[in-house]
């Protein structure tokens, strides 16, 4: 069964409409909460990946852009986040010249989602970006700096690697 066909793809490059999708999805909360249960999981594997990959790299940190992150929970799988926030008619102002959407449009896009001052609630940092990018990239330097000086990493490598090396050693012991 499928639940959004063919009038959603392009007859002759077959590529994805995400126009048309999306004026589907931000209109009706089921179709969103199906679409959202068909591609959650298959990013949330890649994303986990990623992390994989980077910590096995001896990176320090992995940020994660996650729109929804709240809404997904995927907020219970990380130690730190960021929301990065401006006043409701800047909001409503960037999206509109970002997506080429119309106010109404807009509004619904973000009536989806969960208020801005819910997540400002959750977060760990909070980001102001009313003030210009120059402005919204000091503060996230700050952050970083911050992060950057904090044995955090370090005890969750440690643990990661630690754990590791038992599966290891049991899978081994298993075997031989």
């Amino acid at each position: 069964m499928f639940i959004f066909g063919n009038e959603f793809f392009d007859e002759e490059t077959g590529e994805l409409n995400r126009e048309k999708l999306s004026a589907v999805v931000f209109e009706d909360s089921k179709k969103r909460a199906q679409l959202n249960s068909i591609t959650h999981p298959a990013v949330g594997k890649a994303m986990f990946k990623k992390v994989v990959s980077h910590l096995f790299k001896g990176e320090k940190f992995v940020v994660l852009d996650i729109p929804l992150l709240f809404e997904s929970g995927a907020n219970r799988f990380v130690q730190k986040t960021i929301v990065i926030h401006c006043n409701e008619e800047k909001q409503l102002e960037r999206l509109m010249k970002r997506d080429t959407v119309d106010e109404k449009v807009a509004k619904s896009r973000i009536a989806a989602q969960m208020p801005l001052k819910e997540k400002m609630e959750r977060a760990t940092y909070l980001v102001d970006n009313n003030h210009g990018k120059e402005e919204a990239e000091k503060q996230l330097t700050e952050i970083a700096d911050e992060l950057e000086n904090s044995w955090l990493p370090f005890i969750i490598r440690s643990v990661f690697g630690v754990t590791v090396g038992f599966l290891i050693l049991s899978i081994f012991k298993i075997i031989f």
